[in-house]
């Protein structure tokens, strides 16, 4: 809000002139409703009631509780919140001494140790089984743990203080721990709170049909929207290399970078727009410019939307838009990214068909796991072992792999990663592990992770029982296999199947 700017420029000129900041009370926040809503905890089984505040200038958009959210997706329920002198509020779990800091005067957000904080409980959040086959033994900060401070507000999000609680708008929060791959949605007055795969996946619990029968938007909400795209790409988009866009991004911002072409600017347009067809097709505009090779899909959602839900309102409004004359130029940009995103479904097709093709007449099938989708393979003196995702039963399949290409006298041993669709990092850990344990020195493997919002160099150090007998000892480390070891990668390659052969490489 326009006051909260103000404060915060008479906080810096107050800091600059005496060293000392005391800010003058905030007045009252727009008028807002509270709303006690029934929530879902991750399935239709298990539910409560949580307070959501919506505000006059942004109703359709939820408020949460800051602690109310932190402790369901951690599933921790003792996060909690202190005010402050200067009217911030602390807040903290009895599990860590990292802390959270929310400044509702100035819309600020911030860690002590921001990835310690993130990650804390880590393993609560996650409903996956662990593996059995690997375990923590050491993490850390390369530099050590660095604090970092975020301005929602420089981005027009407001943080509200209602009764001596904060609250942060829902989305703001999904973005700000989407580490833990927990999430929540707000849909037809109900909150769910789910893991954000599942909204990729199209797999949720609930029933989001709803979702895709709404064609317009007030102002005020897509100016929100794009505001938590920007604020979000400016903190946390991970930039790789290969996106057209990471650059411009890096140097001057979301919004700016989406200045530096007329398409984009075009893009800028749309992203703003109230139609949510316009809205759709500009995320048709950026999403090549953002296309890493990996997770980053923005249109992901309309794509689901074509599939599970074809005759819903926006589909067709979508199809409708751009098959008018005047928008040849929308159905050329969406079409193009179409085929660009159904490239990797093509030569996953060839590569396919070319080894169904070769497999008879080139190599000896040895043996196949159809839980998994593995198999063994010689070829002359090498043994191919392919999977199609990584999944906790390939690491059982991939060892016997090794003894037998061993045992037959093989001299190589090809991981082929062709036409693999990634999966659970750990089954990386356990693989690369054996391959370069060759002098029978260590079973251990460190990995590393850059969060760029803190430039935090995090480690995490793994034991790994090699042998597979449920226990980490030096037993482990005398698992080693004297076979020159290679990994087979494609263009169609994707997520964990992409990572394995950079950390080869490392």
């Amino acid at each position: 809000m326009k006051l909260k700017k103000h404060l915060k420029c008479a906080a810096v000129l107050s800091m600059l002139c005496v060293g000392m900041l005391f800010p003058m009370a905030a007045q009252a926040e727009s008028e807002y409703e509270t709303k006690e809503v029934t929530t879902y905890l991750f399935d239709n089984d298990h539910s409560t009631k949580m307070t959501l505040l919506f505000t006059n200038d942004l109703p359709t958009i939820p408020y949460i509780r800051v602690t109310d959210y932190l402790n369901t997706v951690y599933k921790a329920n003792d996060f909690a919140a202190k005010k402050q002198e200067d009217g911030s509020y602390q807040i903290s779990s009895s599990t860590s001494g990292s802390i959270m800091t929310v400044d509702p005067n100035y819309d600020l957000v911030g860690f002590n140790e921001y990835t310690n904080f993130i990650m804390q409980n880590i393993n609560a959040a996650d409903d996956m089984d662990p593996s059995s086959f690997v375990q923590d033994l050491e993490s850390g900060y390369e530099g050590g743990a660095k604090p970092v401070q975020l301005d929602p507000g420089a981005y027009g999000i407001d943080i509200l203080e209602i009764n001596g609680e904060v609250y942060l708008p829902l989305a703001t929060m999904n973005d700000l721990f989407k580490e833990i791959y927990n999430a929540a949605q707000y849909l037809d007055g109900k909150l769910y709170f789910l893991h954000s795969s599942d909204l990729i996946l199209s797999s949720c619990y609930y029933d989001r049909s709803s979702l895709y029968d709404q064609l317009e938007r007030s102002a005020a909400e897509a100016q929100f929207n794009y505001n938590e795209l920007c604020f979000m790409m400016d903190y946390s988009y991970g930039a790789p290399s290969s996106s057209k866009l990471a650059g411009k991004i890096l140097e001057v911002g979301c919004d700016k970078a989406l200045d530096s072409s007329d398409k984009l600017k075009k893009a800028k347009t749309y992203l703003k727009s109230e139609s949510i067809a316009d809205y759709l097709i500009g995320l048709y505009y950026i999403s090549e410019d953002l296309f890493d090779g990996g997770h980053t899909i923005p249109i992901q959602n309309i794509q689901n939307a074509f599939q599970t839900n074809p005759d819903s309102k926006i589909v067709q409004e979508l199809q409708k838009v751009i098959n008018t004359p005047e928008r040849a130029e929308d159905k050329a940009i969406c079409g193009a990214y179409e085929e660009h995103g159904g490239a990797r479904g093509k030569v996953l097709t060839e590569i396919s068909q070319e080894k169904v093709k070769t497999v008879g007449s080139q190599y000896t099938l040895v043996k196949e796991w159809e839980d998994c989708g593995a198999g063994l393979y010689i070829a002359g003196d090498t043994a191919f072992f392919t999977f199609d995702d990584y999944v906790i039963p390939v690491v059982e399949a991939f060892k016997w792999s090794v003894d037998k290409a061993e045992e037959l006298g093989m001299k190589n041993f090809v991981v082929d990663l062709t036409t693999n669709n990634g999966g659970v990092t750990s089954v990386i850990d356990y693989m690369l592990t054996l391959m370069t344990n060759k002098q029978r020195k260590t079973n251990t493997f460190t990995k590393y992770s850059y969060y760029r919002a803190s430039q935090e160099m995090l480690y995490q150090t793994s034991l790994i029982d090699l042998s597979l007998d449920g226990k980490f000892d030096d037993a482990d480390k005398e698992v080693a296999y004297d076979l020159n070891f290679a990994i087979l990668e494609s263009k169609c390659a994707f997520s964990s199947a992409n990572w394995m052969p950079v950390i080869a490489k490392d």
